[in-house]
């Protein structure tokens, strides 16, 4: 299981790597299957975007985590991380004033957080 989790840590530094200057490229949320993949809508992201973006984000993830698991009891831990990712990542690309490695940083600390919760 870890080991889907740091695919998803590489998978976002890939994504940072590629971009180049400018915004980075965040995941765009996928519709969801009966395997048990958290469907997202791009209203759903922004809501936890903006959620995840104000107030204490370390408290937020466990709520949200366990929120997630609660309505998506077949979703693996891989899916909650992808799900939560998609919905930072939007907060750090409009992040001004940051650079790439900074962004890469914001990223990196988010998705261990994610993991070391679910983990």
């Amino acid at each position: 299981m870890i080991s889907r989790v740091l695919r998803v840590g590489l998978w976002v530094a890939v994504m940072f790597a590629s971009s180049g200057a400018g915004a980075m490229q965040c995941p765009q949320p996928q519709k969801g299957s009966p395997g048990g993949i958290i469907p997202e809508t791009a209203v759903t992201t922004q809501d936890l975007s903006a959620l995840l973006e104000s107030g204490d984000r370390a408290n937020r993830i466990g709520v949200l985590i366990h929120t997630l698991r609660q309505n998506y009891p077949n979703a693996q831990n891989a899916d909650i991380v992808n799900y939560l990712v998609t919905a930072f990542c939007p907060v750090v690309n409009q992040l001004s004033g940051l650079g790439d490695a900074e962004k890469q940083a914001r990223m990196d600390t988010f998705t261990q957080q994610v993991a070391s919760q679910l983990y």
